[in-house]
C-alpha cells in the first residue's frame, strides 16, 4: 500500500489526493466516457475545470442510460460510481 504522506524519493513524484483516482481507473481507459472524465481529472486551469466536470458528468449519465437494465455491465457501473465520487471531490477542492 502506498502512503501518500511519505516524502518522495529522488526522481519520484509525490502522490496527492487528486492523482490517486487516476491510478485505479485502468479498466475504463477504452471507454468514451472515460476520456471526458480523464480530461476533467487532469485539468489544471481552474477556469476550465467547472466545464470539464459538467462534461464528464454528462458523458457518464449518457453511458448509464446506455447500459440501463443490462446486467452485463456491473464492473463498469462500479467504475462509473467511483468516477462520479472523484468528480464530487474534485469539485469541492477547486
Amino acid at each position: 500500500m502506498v502512503n501518500i504522506d511519505q516524502t518522495p524519493k529522488k526522481g519520484r513524484h509525490r502522490l496527492n489526493k487528486r492523482s490517486l483516482p487516476l491510478l485505479v481507473m485502468f479498466a475504463s481507459e477504452h471507454k468514451p466516457w472515460f476520456d471526458v472524465y480523464r480530461a476533467a481529472m487532469l485539468e489544471l486551469d481552474s477556469e476550465k475545470l467547472p466545464e470539464r466536470i459538467v462534461a464528464a458528468r454528462k458523458a457518464v449519465q449518457w453511458r448509464l442510460k446506455d447500459i440501463q437494465g443490462d446486467p452485463d455491465h456491473h464492473a463498469e457501473r462500479e467504475e462509473i460510481e467511483y468516477a462520479l465520487n472523484n468528480l464530487r471531490i474534485l469539485e469541492r477542492e477547486k
